[in-house]
C-alpha cells in the first residue's frame, strides 16, 4: 500500500528499515526544537525582543501621546512665576462739549503704567505647583512606557509560544508520517490490522488541524505586534530570536514590596499630586492676602505746567465665605487624591503576591519539565517506537506516548511563556526590568 509523501514522492512500505533505522536522529532534532538558532545564522533573521520594546518606544501612539502632554506640563513651568504683564494706558482729558470727537483739543494728555503684584509667596507656590504636574506628566508618561513594554513581552512571549508550537506538531506530524509507513508495512505482511493505518491517518488528519489553528492565531498576534510598535496590521514578522528565561531567576519578596511602593510610577504620580495639593491648599489660604497695584503716570498739560502721578492700589478680601470655600474645596481633593494613593498601593501590592505567587508556581513547573517530564517523556516515546517495530507493543500504545510527547512539549512551552510573562508583570509593578544577565545561566532558550 503506497501513498504520496509532501515532496510527491510515493513511499511505501519497503523504506521502513531504512526509515526507522533513522528515527533516532529525528527524534534527536525534536528534542532539539527549542535551542537558540546555531551560530552561523544571522540574529537580523529573527525578531528580536530588544529591538520589538525599542521600536514600540519610539513609535508607539499612546506613549506619544503622553511624550506630548508630559512637554506641555514643562512648558507651563515658564509660565507660572512671572508676574502678568503690565497695563500701559494714553488718556486724554478736558475735551471740549462742542466737539466730543475731536481729540486733538484735549487740554490734558495722560500716559500711565501699572504692575499687578501677588501677595508674596504666591508666585512661587504657583510655579511649585507647576513644577510638580510636571514630574506628575513625567511619571505618567514612564508608567505608560512601562505598561506598552509589558504589552510588548507578552505579545513576544505568546508569538514565541505559537511558532515553537508550530515547530514541534510539523515535526510529530512528519513522525506520524513515519508511523503510518510502519503501520502500512506491518499491514503489507499480516502483522497488523487496516484499522492501525486508518487511525494514523486519523492522528495525522488532527495534526493538520491544529496547525492550521496555530497558524491562524499566529496571524492575530503578529497583528498585535504590529499594532503596538504603529505598523501596518498585516506586515508579516521573521521568527522570533528565542532569549527568553527557562527558570533561574532569583526574587525576594520584601525587596519586591519595598520597591513598589518606592519606585512604581504610577505609585509616585499619586505621590507628587498629594504634594501638588498641599501646595495648592496653601495658595487658596493666601487668598485671604491682599494683591498690590503699583503705577506711575506723566500729565501733559496745555495751560500748565506738566506733572507726574504714583499710584497704589490693593485689592479688597472681604469676601471670604468664597476663600474658605476654595481651601475646603482644595483640602477634600488633597485628601481624596491621599485616599486614591492607599488604594493604588495596596491593588499594586495585591497585585505583586498574585505575580509572586504565579512566579513560584511556574519556576518550579518548569524546572520539573526540564529535569523530569520532558527527558522521561522523549524516552518513553523512543521506546515505543522501537518497541511498535519490533511488535512489543500494540498501535493504540505508540498513539498515546505520540500524544503524550506532544501534550508533555506543548505545555513546557506554555509554563515556560507564563513564567516570562509573569516577570514581566512584575517588572511594571517594580518600575524596572529584572537584570538576571549576571549569570550566564539566567538567560537563554528552553532546551
Amino acid at each position: 500500500m503506497n501513498r504520496l509523501s509532501k515532496t510527491g514522492r510515493r513511499t511505501g512500505g519497503g523504506s521502513f528499515l531504512r526509515r526507522h533505522s533513522g528515527a533516532a536522529a529525528l527524534l534527536f532534532l525534536l528534542l532539539s526544537v527549542l535551542v537558540p538558532p546555531a551560530p552561523g545564522v544571522s540574529a537580523a533573521e529573527h525578531l528580536q525582543l530588544d529591538a520589538l520594546i525599542e521600536e514600540a518606544l519610539a513609535n508607539n501612539p499612546e506613549i506619544t501621546a503622553y511624550r506630548m502632554e508630559y512637554a506641555a506640563k514643562r512648558a507651563r513651568v515658564k509660565v507660572e512665576g512671572v508676574l502678568d504683564d503690565p497695563m500701559l494706558k494714553i488718556e486724554t482729558m478736558e475735551i471740549p462739549g462742542d466737539s466730543p470727537f475731536n481729540i486733538t483739543d484735549s487740554a490734558v494728555t495722560k500716559l500711565s503704567m501699572s504692575q499687578l503684584f501677588p501677595f508674596p509667596g504666591k508666585l512661587s507656590l504657583k510655579e511649585d505647583i507647576a513644577v510638580k504636574e510636571s514630574l506628575v506628566a513625567e511619571e505618567m508618561l514612564r508608567d505608560k512606557e512601562l505598561d506598552i513594554t509589558k504589552r510588548v513581552k507578552d505579545a513576544y512571549y505568546d508569538y514565541f509560544y505559537i511558532t515553537r508550537s508550530i515547530e514541534i506538531t510539523r515535526e510529530l506530524r512528519e513522525i506520524v508520517e513515519r508511523i503510518i509507513d510502519v503501520a502500512e508495512m506491518k499491514y503489507s505482511t499480516g502483522l497488523a490490522s487496516q484499522h492501525d493505518v486508518i487511525k494514523a491517518q486519523v492522528e495525522l488528519s488532527i495534526l493538520e488541524e491544529d496547525l492550521i489553528d496555530l497558524e491562524s492565531r499566529k496571524g492575530v498576534i503578529q497583528a498585535r505586534i504590529n499594532a503596538l510598535l504603529n505598523r501596518r496590521i498585516e506586515r508579516d514578522l521573521p521568527e522570533p530570536g528565542g532569549e527568553i528565561r527557562t527558570g533561574n531567576v532569583e526574587l525576594g519578596m520584601e525587596k519586591l514590596r519595598d520597591e513598589v511602593i518606592k519606585k512604581n510610577p504610577a505609585l509616585r504620580a499619586i505621590t507628587i499630586e498629594v504634594g501638588a495639593g498641599e501646595l495648592a491648599t496653601e495658595l487658596a489660604r493666601k487668598d485671604y492676602y491682599p494683591n498690590f497695584m503699583l503705577g506711575g503716570g506723566y500729565l501733559q498739560r496745555d495751560d500748565r505746567d506738566n506733572a507726574w502721578e504714583a499710584m497704589v492700589g490693593i485689592n479688597l478680601p472681604i469676601w471670604w465665605g468664597k476663600y474658605s470655600g476654595r481651601i475646603s474645596e482644595r483640602s477634600e481633593r488633597t485628601a481624596s487624591t491621599r485616599s486614591r494613593l492607599a488604594a493604588e498601593r495596596n491593588g499594586r501590592l495585591r497585585d505583586l503576591e498574585s505575580s509572586f505567587e504565579k512566579f513560584q508556581r511556574t519556576r518550579k513547573v518548569t524546572v520539573l519539565y526540564e529535569t523530569g517530564l520532558l527527558p522521561q517523556t522523549e524516552l518513553s516515546f523512543n521506546s515505543a517506537m522501537a518497541n511498535y517495530g519490533t511488535g512489543k507493543i500494540d498501535f493504540l500504545a505508540l498513539l498515546d506516548s505520540e500524544r503524550f510527547l506532544l501534550k508533555t512539549k506543548l505545555a513546557y512551552i506554555r509554563t515556560v511563556t507564563e513564567y516570562n510573562k509573569v516577570i514581566a508583570a512584575i517588572e511594571r509593578l517594580i518600575g524596572r526590568e529584572i537584570d538576571d544577565r549576571a549569570g550566564a545561566e539566567d538567560r537563554g532558550s528552553p532546551r
